[in-house]
Formats: structure tokens, C-alpha cells, sequence
């Protein structure tokens, strides 16, 4: 999981560099175990308090080129609707009231975790 915390300060390039490190982490996956399913359990980039961008910066388009090519999971969270732009481009989640049970089933799904005491850590880290 690649994370990146949103400000009113956030740049195109800030947000880039963390889809760029996860599809760094895709190739490597794909050079040192083309056979084995990896490549399938993409990285993840988990983009937190999207709402807190200024809308004029457009910091956030860059996201949509990310999206589009599709080599890498995204999560982004915010406390109000995407843009069209980017609902178009993604599967929106809305709970009023969550529990963290609910979260860690989410996490877990998103991120392919199985039922291995790995994965189990890797979500529960995931929800901290």
C-alpha cells in the first residue's frame, strides 16, 4: 500500500509519485516472478482526505491518468462525492455508519488479501 495524505497544499506531482512508486513495485513483481500470481495482487495506492485539495489547483487530475491505465489498485477517501470525472472512472462507496469490522472486510477485498496470517496482519495494518 502506497499512502498519501491530501492537504490544501497538495501537488499533481506529490500524487503521482506515489502511483509511480506503486507501478515501480508492478514491474518489479512481473521481473522477479513472472509466473506467479503477484502480478495479480497489484499494489495499492491509498490517497486519504481527497476533499481537502483546493479544486482550482486540480492537483487531483493526475489521477485520472492512473486510473484510466489500470495497473494499479487506488482508494481514495472523502467525506463528499468525486467529481464526475472521477466517478466515472471509479466504484463509489458511501456508509454512513461504519464498524470495524465493515472496514477490515473492505480492506481486505481490496487489497486480495486470503484467509494467511500474513494477510490478516497486512489488513489489520491497513486499518490502523
Amino acid at each position: 500500500v502506497f499512502r498519501y495524505q491530501c492537504s490544501a497544499d497538495s501537488q499533481s506531482a506529490e500524487i503521482a509519485e506515489a502511483f509511480e512508486r506503486a507501478l515501480q513495485r508492478v514491474k518489479h513483481y512481473a521481473r522477479v516472478a513472472p509466473d506467479s500470481d503477484l502480478p495479480r495482487k497489484a499494489p495499492m495506492v491509498f490517497i486519504d482526505d481527497t476533499q481537502v485539495v483546493r479544486e482550482r489547483a486540480e492537483s487531483l487530475k493526475v489521477i485520472h491518468y492512473y486510473l484510466d491505465e489500470g495497473d494499479v489498485r487506488c482508494v481514495l477517501l472523502a467525506n463528499r462525492p468525486l467529481d464526475v470525472a472521477k466517478r466515472n472512472r471509479t466504484v463509489q462507496v458511501y456508509r454512513e455508519t461504519v464498524d470495524a469490522l465493515d472496514l477490515r472486510l473492505l480492506a481486505a477485498a481490496l487489497l486480495g488479501a486470503d484467509d494467511s496470517d500474513r494477510s490478516e496482519k497486512v489488513v489489520a495494518a491497513f486499518c490502523l
